[in-house]
């Protein structure tokens, strides 16, 4: 989506001297956002003079299809190559952990293809964060957050209580292995 010149904030009209210069900013949701949250940022970039790109993951990606984000991300920049949108000066603006997963699903999709891309910025806006401490409790709560976001998506509550169990025993038995200097993942892969 674009602005038009006139609704451009008037110390950045001009600046673009043509349309392969004109900036592409990527702003990538955080879990549970949508496309109105997301607009609201998308709009300071155009009004900077940037075409926009906004997506965020289905909640289900955090919890059980981390593995299945370079897929999405590859359809994401087959999208942008379709649209005639490649090549141009990128900004990523990655709103909260799931923000910074298809970033860095992008980034992977980028060196398999052996493309560079011409990153100018690349905004880390409450993501990642530390590692929290975990207990039964907690797990126990994440597991009901998970089923939550899956309904939400669509998930059918069996599904979504069988997911939520995978999740809270995977994370179970991962914690486990701390004690052996094996290192645990913020977010554990799975294959769905």
């Amino acid at each position: 989506m674009r602005v038009s010149e006139s609704e451009m904030e008037p110390r950045f009209r001009g600046v673009v001297s043509s349309e392969r210069d004109r900036p592409l900013a990527m702003v990538f949701g955080w879990a549970g956002a949508s496309d109105k949250n997301l607009d609201k940022y998308a709009e300071i970039y155009r009004r900077a003079g940037c075409d926009t790109l906004s997506y965020y993951l289905p909640t289900r990606f955090i919890f059980s299809c981390t593995a299945d984000v370079p897929h999405v991300a590859r359809r994401l920049a087959d999208a942008v190559k379709e649209a005639g949108l490649d090549g141009r000066p990128v900004i990523f603006h990655n709103l909260s952990d799931t923000g910074l997963m298809v970033y860095q699903g992008l980034r992977h999709v980028a060196r398999e293809d052996g493309k560079a891309m011409d990153v100018r910025a690349s905004i880390m806006d409450s993501c990642p964060g530390p590692r929290p401490e975990m207990n039964l409790g907690r797990v126990t709560a994440m597991c009901i957050v998970n089923y939550i976001c899956s309904r939400r998506d669509g998930v059918t509550r069996a599904e979504a209580f069988k997911d939520s169990m995978r999740y809270g025993r995977a994370y179970l038995n991962l914690t486990c292995l701390e004690y052996t200097f094996v290192p645990v993942p913020v977010f554990p892969s799975y294959t769905c």
